[in-house]
């Protein structure tokens, strides 16, 4: 492959580059004031922007200096056999389900708070991408919906909406169960 093709190769990774460093500098604009012991506003973006960078410093750097005669990988016993039995499904009216899901999500967040939300959100999403098995369901749901809510309150300190209502009972004593009030 020769050098232009390469160059060609990272233009992507560039692009993405150069919003992450547009993107840091809109971060370092967020207005707040510092509190000790917790973290800013900035803070997680910057985590996450600086890794798109390396992400996209690593592709570049690897499009660049990689040899271009390298012959590409065969498909041999396994995934062979795999490649010969896979089936294309496409099922659109999954993926506009999902989108209303999402949708009704982040209607109804203030209304049942986000643990209600997302627990019923996650169990949906799990049913429409095939999860039958009712145990399999519910305890991956729990336990998914228990991980963000830690986590978005604890850890990141997301003013997490607590709904109303018995929503907003179940939202606080959820949040006391997990430490974060």
């Amino acid at each position: 492959m020769g050098a232009r093709a390469k160059l060609v190769e990272t233009l992507p990774y560039l692009v993405v580059l150069a919003g992450a460093g547009l993107l840091w500098r809109v971060a370092d604009t967020f207005q707040h004031t510092p509190t000790p012991g917790q973290i800013g506003p900035d803070f997680w973006p910057k985590i996450l922007l600086a890794l798109m960078a390396a992400c996209c410093l690593y592709e570049i750097l690897r499009r660049l200096f990689s040899r271009g005669d390298r012959e590409a990988p065969r498909a041999d016993g396994f995934e062979a056999e795999a490649a010969a039995l896979e089936i294309t499904e496409d099922h659109p009216w999954l993926v506009v389900a999902a989108m209303v899901a999402s949708v009704l999500y982040l209607y109804s967040l203030d209304w049942i708070g986000f643990f209600v939300a997302s627990l019923i959100y996650v169990c949906v999403l799990e049913w429409l991408g095939g999860v039958r098995r009712v145990t399999t369901l519910v305890t991956t749901t729990i336990a998914i919906t228990l991980f963000f809510t830690f986590m978005f309150s604890t850890v990141i300190y997301v003013a997490l909406p607590h709904g109303r209502g018995v929503f907003q009972t179940i939202s606080l004593n959820v949040l006391k169960l997990l430490g974060a009030q």
